[in-house]
């Protein structure tokens, strides 16, 4: 049996409020650590699918229950987690933190509209392999790596308008015009967030009241308004801002 951290004494005011940054592998961090127990934790962990050839990112560390058993000895019980995945893996991630013992939540979710495919054309790829010369578009200046970043415009099409297309020629190419391949061929506009616990020691209610961990401030996090309508025929719903009183 594992043993039980005993509570350590508070920081002093003095160091309160200050944020430390640590370079280290996280395993034996973790295995290492006897400090106070962090009552969450917020990863962005490696998504595992070796963003631009980076070893960092294909170690499979996060696929390792191991690794997720090493962060939950470092938090309190009923301590939430929330874990950036990339759609790709989120499910072997999420299999991994099952694995640990740690119990899974709805997920969350970040979604925006910066993101491009990159995918590989099949009109272009017949042409060119029959032979026919195939001019390469130019990427538009938005996408450069360097500087504001890779869109014109948050709605528009990332830029592509101007961009140097090549116009299918043979039979076989027209007919497969507009069609791609690969895995990001889906524009990517969402990376998932998921949540889990570590379970709580003992009934929840007295593992909250003697860590202060495992809980959400839902009244404390709603959205401001209050719903003075709802019509059951085109599912709309109306808000009006009012006072407190």
């Amino acid at each position: 049996m594992r043993a039980v951290r005993e509570p350590v004494a508070a920081r002093p005011e003095s160091e309160r409020g200050k944020r430390m940054i640590i370079n280290a592998e996280i395993v034996e961090w973790a295995k290492q650590y006897q400090g106070e127990l962090f009552h969450a934790a917020l990863m962005d962990a490696p998504y595992e699918i070796s963003f631009m050839g980076k070893s960092w990112d294909s170690s499979g560390v996060a696929f390792d229950p191991e690794t997720w058993k090493a962060i939950a000895s470092c938090l309190h019980d009923g301590a939430m987690l929330f874990v950036f995945a990339g759609t790709q893996n989120d499910d072997m991630i999420s299999a991994a933190m099952r694995q640990a013992g740690l119990r899974k939540f709805s997920s969350m979710a970040w979604s925006f509209g910066s993101g491009f495919p990159k995918a590989t054309r099949i009109d272009t790829a017949i042409d060119k392999a029959a032979g026919i010369a195939v001019e390469k578009g130019k990427a538009h200046p938005a996408f450069a790596p360097r500087g504001v970043g890779y869109r014109a415009d948050e709605f528009a099409t990332n830029g592509h308008d101007d961009a140097k297309k090549h116009e299918a020629t043979s039979d076989l190419a027209k007919a497969w015009s507009g069609h791609r391949y690969g895995r990001q061929a889906i524009k990517p506009a969402l990376e998932s967030i998921l949540v889990f616990q570590k379970p709580y020691r003992g009934k929840p209610v007295d593992s909250i009241i003697r860590t202060g961990s495992g809980t959400f401030n839902i009244d404390g996090s709603r959205v401001g308004g209050v719903l003075s309508a709802f019509s059951g025929d085109d599912n709309v719903q109306e808000w009006c801002e009012c006072d407190d009183e």
